[in-house]
Formats: structure tokens, C-alpha cells, sequence
């Protein structure tokens, strides 16, 4: 899903600004990357659209990578 740096600490702040930028977000980031939930059990889970926990994901998942300098090639 993400080619993330070997610095876990990295990750994990990254991860954290994400949580206070967009907690719903972060938490379909968490549960998708985390637990490798498919778009339909994120929707389910959180009570929305299957077509807006991929957008969400999406979004989260540039975020991210935006936020570790990472360029697209890393997902």
C-alpha cells in the first residue's frame, strides 16, 4: 500500500499529524494500512459509502506521503 522509510518514528509522527489534521481520515488510513481492511469494511465500520472510504484513503494516503517527502512511485 506504502513504501514507508525504514524510520518507524517517522511514520508514526506522520501518522499522528494526520490524526490531528482529519481524525476520520486517519482512522480509515489506520485500518486500511494496519489491518489491510478492504474499502467495504471501512464503510461498514465507520457508516459511509464504500466509494468514500477509498476517496478518504486516497487522500489520507497523499497526505502521507506528502508528509514523509515521498513521491508517488511509493504506493
Amino acid at each position: 500500500l506504502i513504501d514507508f522509510p525504514d524510520d518507524a518514528e517517522q511514520i508514526f509522527e506522520a501518522m499522528d499529524r494526520l490524526h490531528g489534521h482529519d481524525p476520520r481520515q486517519f482512522e480509515i488510513f489506520w485500518r486500511r494500512w494496519a489491518f489491510g481492511h478492504t474499502y467495504r469494511q471501512i464503510a461498514e465500520d465507520l457508516e459511509m459509502g464504500e466509494t468514500t472510504a477509498r476517496d478518504e484513503w486516497r487522500h489520507a494516503r497523499a497526505w502521507i506521503r506528502k508528509e514523509l517527502k515521498l513521491g508517488p512511485e511509493a504506493c
